[in-house]
């Protein structure tokens, strides 16, 4: 007499509701998984010369989990996009717009302080002896210029050349 009012525990409200978070569960893990596993496109090459003048064949692939660098990877931070500065060159107060590029090129907007806007190419160092570095290259000069990097969070940094006659803070912008 018993068996013919049993229902199943799929057609029950307990159920269908454990059946429908069983999904959601199920769709939210695949695409955690294709999320944290795909990176985006970036040049490869072979490990970096030790030329003060980058090209494309001095970026080298990194790790999935951090951004492709021209150079080595700067501790910490992903250099490319936009970033405000302001600091004193020679004791003058300077400020502008550094734009730093996946292809290794930089561009440098003045805001207020130097006259001349800059552009080129740079290169990022470090060892485990020193400070990180970036050096400059300029595009119509050829004139490079090292900078040690201090002060590194996620959305900022210190510059400094290595006579410390220029100083300054770099904060992300985009």
């Amino acid at each position: 007499m018993g068996d013919d009012n049993k229902k199943s525990f799929w057609t029950s409200l307990p159920g269908i509701l454990t059946g429908v978070a069983a999904v959601i569960v199920a769709v939210g893990g695949i695409l955690a998984a294709y999320n944290h596993t795909t990176t985006p496109s970036s040049p490869t090459s072979s490990p970096s010369s030790t030329s003060t003048t980058p090209s494309p064949s001095t970026i080298s692939s990194s790790p999935p989990s951090q951004q492709s660098v021209c150079g080595t990877q700067l501790p910490g931070v992903i250099l490319f996009g936009i970033w405000r500065w302001s600091g004193n060159v020679n004791g003058t107060t300077e400020s502008g717009i550094w734009t730093f590029k996946n292809d290794c090129t930089y561009t440098n907007v003045v805001k207020s302080g130097m006259v001349a806007n800059d552009e080129g190419s740079f290169l990022v160092s470090s060892s485990s002896s020193a400070a990180p570095s970036i050096t400059m290259t300029n595009k119509h000069s050829g004139k490079t210029h090292t900078y040690l990097i201090a002060s590194i969070s996620e959305n900022s940094f210190h510059a400094s050349s290595l006579d410390y006659s220029v100083n300054l803070d770099f904060i992300r912008a985009s």
